[in-house]
């Protein structure tokens, strides 16, 4: 073996081991953006709402807000992005109030007051929990699971292993992996992923309507990624196109405002 090629073997072996130690032990560094609040932090919201807290089986503490009105048609079970905390996220119940609808938003681990070590099965037992909550105050065909970009990973799962109305995402991925190559799509598929959610492998489970909203402006997760998902669907399922909608402005749209409310008032 030559001495050149001996050299580029070991800059390749470096570069894989180097990338799996970012992409696996360090991935909730590039994956989450988290602002964690005080436990006494007091919430503070315009309308009608009680603070929650769920304690998980392996000592994770869930904290979460459940937005209530009299003579709601049902709970939005929601699952937020990356970043921020409910502070930011706790505000999407005006426009679920006006569609009738009650909202339980919960925190992952990380973010807010919500505490405990992240894992992916962490994320989706936590998932669990929550929807073991409002199935106490709930019938499953009024409960509408939603996932936003990184919460479509928990939603997804959730949908596939509980009876729900309707599970909805928004600028979701087809799996982890999947979009780290949308990125870098020089780069081999041969690194590690703590965070698999493979959505794509839990959407094609899912037995009642799906509803993918997602833009062509998406810088975040392309649309190219997300419309892998298109695969998986169910014939019945929906992928709507945003035109001209990034990873945080679909609700100004009126194609999300009026699908959004198809589905809340059928």
């Amino acid at each position: 073996m030559s001495k050149i090629l001996f050299i580029i073997l070991i800059v390749i072996l470096a570069l894989l081991v180097l990338g799996n130690i970012l992409t696996n032990p360090l991935q909730h560094h590039f994956i989450f953006y988290p602002q964690a609040l005080e436990k006494d932090y007091t919430y503070s919201f315009a309308n009608n709402f009680e603070e929650v807290n769920l304690n998980a089986e392996d000592g994770g503490l869930i904290n979460a807000i459940h937005f209530t009105e009299p003579g709601a048609k049902g709970v939005v079970l929601y699952f937020h992005g990356n970043a921020d905390n409910l502070v930011r996220w706790g505000e999407l119940n005006n426009g679920f109030k006006e569609l009738g609808y009650d909202l339980f938003i919960m925190d992952f681990r990380g973010f807010g007051k919500s505490k405990g070590k992240q894992t992916q099965k962490a994320f989706y037992n936590d998932a669990i929990l929550c929807y073991e909550y409002v199935s106490k105050k709930y019938d499953s065909n009024q409960v509408i699971i939603y996932g936003r970009s990184m919460g479509s990973g928990p939603a997804s799962f959730l949908a596939s292993n509980v009876n729900a109305k309707h599970l909805i995402l928004e600028t979701p991925f087809y799996s982890m992996a999947s979009l780290f190559k949308s990125y870098y799509p020089i780069l081999p598929e041969l690194f590690s992923f703590k965070f698999k959610f493979k959505n794509s492998k839990y959407i094609k489970e899912v037995k009642y309507p799906i509803t993918i909203f997602h833009g062509t402006n998406d810088f975040i997760v392309p649309i190219e990624e997300a419309s892998k998902l298109k695969n998986v669907l169910k014939e019945s399922d929906e992928f709507i196109t945003i035109e001209g909608g990034s990873h945080n402005d679909l609700n100004i749209f009126h194609a999300y405002q009026s699908k959004l409310s198809e589905i809340f008032n059928n």
